[in-house]
């Protein structure tokens, strides 16, 4: 038995294209990855913080007590979230191969997922800003407010976006939904 995903309850999911290549070329493949992670995973998760690289992706998420559940799929075990994570991945890559015609793995193998109910310190703080400033560190724009592809603008310029849960990151990380980083 194959269990990919420890009965924890925080973890910060990432995977990056293979060889490190590009993965979201336009703003449609960047929305059709968030609705699969919609249809695939929000069910089972509550997630605190996204961010789309042209060449990765991060999440910060929570799971939710479906999302610990045990399924049997063929002879692997695991959890409905790592379905959940392996499906929204393997539908992208098939979509993502359709649209430009080409074959092959998208991404890397497997998907990372640490959790972060263990770590010492201000990490779960840090993991946030973290990923909204990733854009920032990658050179991509100057400011956290400019990059359409992240949580930071739900948090901070009330987008109005459904995908996070503001009210339990709020709560779980001791923030408040009012602060600016201007």
């Amino acid at each position: 038995m194959t269990l990919l995903v420890p009965a924890k309850s925080t973890y910060h999911l990432y995977n990056q294209g293979n060889n490190k290549r590009i993965i979201f070329n336009d703003s449609l493949d960047y929305m059709h990855f968030l609705w699969l992670y919609r249809r695939y995973l929000q069910e089972h998760c509550d997630l605190m913080a996204w961010c789309l690289m042209p060449n990765h992706y991060h999440m910060m998420l929570m799971l939710k007590p479906s999302g610990e559940e045990l399924i049997k799929i063929g002879p692997v075990v695991l959890t409905r979230f790592a379905n959940g994570v392996r499906l929204m991945q393997s539908k992208y890559s098939r979509y993502f191969n359709d649209k430009y015609c080409q074959s092959g793995s998208v991404f890397r193998q497997r998907a990372k997922c640490k959790c972060c109910d263990d770590l010492q310190g201000d990490y779960r703080l840090t993991l946030f800003n973290y990923i909204h400033y990733n854009p920032v560190e990658s050179g991509l724009t100057e400011r956290m407010s400019d990059w359409s592809f992240s949580s930071f603008t739900d948090y901070y310029h009330k987008r109005g976006g459904t995908l996070i849960n503001k009210e339990l990151t709020a709560y779980y990380l001791g923030i408040e939904l009012d602060n600016s980083y201007f």
